[in-house]
């Protein structure tokens, strides 16, 4: 039942249309090479244990074409076209020495069954119509001409034949076992470029759902307000803030579609001079309703660093780098705490970035699993609040796109605890 049913998937494998994963030349070369041997085997066997020299004549030829066959690739890129040269190379070798060895009746006749296989294999569907369609004439044709007592030549010595047969069973074994490792690899390659896909995409869809949180969450309270408040001018005010809100979440989904055009390789994160100032203030009003509920303070001092540029996508830095480093530190802070924020001169041509909370800190298991794909690290904040665990890596993953390197240090001691993310970006500070 397991044999049948692989038996039927492999069917199934061969009538698609070949994957993007392996190119058409690679699939024909490797039926070259797993094929090849047996042909030339044949040729030679034909040669030298068929009496009548044609068989063996026509063997050589057609092995030398069959093996010069991927060349036709230099010359037309039609797959059915070149798929249908080599394989017409074999038939005409196995009808031969069919034909010179009891025609309907000789053990190579086999052969002819397996054409259609190779046709599928490289040229898909009509492919595999195709030479199904020309190995069942040619079977027909032997089968008909020994109906009507055709006097099929059998003149392959004892030995030829017992040789024939055991090439036979051996090329078949060989065939069908690399068809199969061939079959289950490619399979598992599609398996895996589908996964890949999926996790692109859930990531995204994650990004989305997690940097549409600050700006949503803002815009309530912004509506909320409007509704309680008679007075214009702070009705003015929260209808400003709701609309700077959606402009956010607008930036957010473009970008979302931007990191998508840059995984499928259709685009490159562009880099461009902000002023840090301004990438603050974004964070500064993203965070309003967090920083309230939890009476934090982020500490930046705007007038210290107005001249500070950093190198990066203005949307991402915001709301994927700093979002991510400050919904951390406020995640993990209690009320009334502080987020610290300190600038200073990094190497030549880079600007260092402190961000430093004084919450519980994280354990050395954390942080050490902290931008893995694969490690657990996601855990309930001070006032109960959730993560995705993917905020993180994220983060890492545009910094060094940036061309830049982030680093983190926490501690849960009793006196001294917290945690400091320290960006390295490339920019300056006059």
């Amino acid at each position: 039942m397991q044999l049948a049913g692989f038996y039927q998937k492999f069917l199934s494998y061969l009538a698609e249309p070949r994957p993007q994963l392996v190119r058409p030349i690679q699939i024909h070369t490797l039926t070259v090479l797993t094929t090849g041997a047996l042909m030339w085997a044949f040729a030679f066997l034909a040669h030298f244990t068929i009496s009548d020299p044609l068989p063996g004549i026509i063997g050589l030829a057609m092995s030398t074409a069959h093996a010069l066959s991927p060349l036709l690739y230099r010359v037309s890129g039609h797959v059915l076209l070149n798929t249908s040269a080599m394989i017409f190379t074999s038939l005409v070798h196995v009808a031969t020495f069919t034909y010179f060895t009891g025609g309907f009746l000789s053990v190579t006749a086999i052969w002819l069954g397996i054409m259609p296989f190779f046709g599928a294999l490289i040229a898909g569907q009509r492919g595999a119509i195709i030479w199904c369609a020309i190995s069942l004439s040619a079977a027909a044709g032997f089968f008909v001409l020994h109906l009507t007592g055709h006097p099929f030549p059998n003149l392959i010595s004892s030995f030829g034949y017992l040789t024939a047969q055991i090439l036979i069973v051996a090329g078949l074994i060989f065939l069908t076992s690399v068809l199969s490792f061939f079959y289950l690899h490619q399979e598992a390659k599609q398996r895996g470029a589908e996964s890949e896909q999926k996790d692109r995409l859930d990531n995204l869809f994650r990004v989305l759902c997690h940097d549409l949180g600050n700006p949503l969450a803002l815009l309530q309270m912004a509506l909320d307000q409007v509704q309680k408040t008679d007075e214009e001018a702070k009705r003015v005010r929260y209808l400003e803030i709701s609309a700077k809100a959606v402009g956010n979440m607008v930036d957010i989904t473009q970008n979302v579609r931007r990191m998508y055009s840059v995984q499928e390789g259709k685009a490159d994160v562009q880099c461009l001079p902000m002023a840090l100032n301004a990438a603050m203030e974004q964070v500064r009003f993203l965070f309003q309703a967090p920083f309230t509920h939890k009476n934090i303070e982020l500490r930046y001092d705007h007038n210290l660093h107005t001249a500070v540029v950093v190198l990066v996508d203005a949307v991402s830095f915001v709301h994927q780098v700093l979002g991510n480093i400050v919904s951390n530190a406020v995640k993990f802070s209690g009320p009334g705490q502080a987020i610290h924020v300190t600038v200073d001169q990094g190497p030549t041509g880079f600007v260092r970035i402190s961000i430093r909370d004084d919450g519980i800190g994280m354990p050395d298991s954390i942080r050490a699993q902290l931008f893995s794909m694969s490690g657990k690290t996601t855990r309930s904040g001070t006032s109960g609040e959730r993560g995705t665990g993917y905020g993180m890596r994220l983060m890492k993953t545009f910094v060094e796109k940036y061309g830049g390197q982030v680093s983190v240090e926490s501690s849960e001691g009793e006196a001294d605890h917290g945690t400091t993310f320290t960006l390295l970006l490339k920019g300056n500070l006059t």
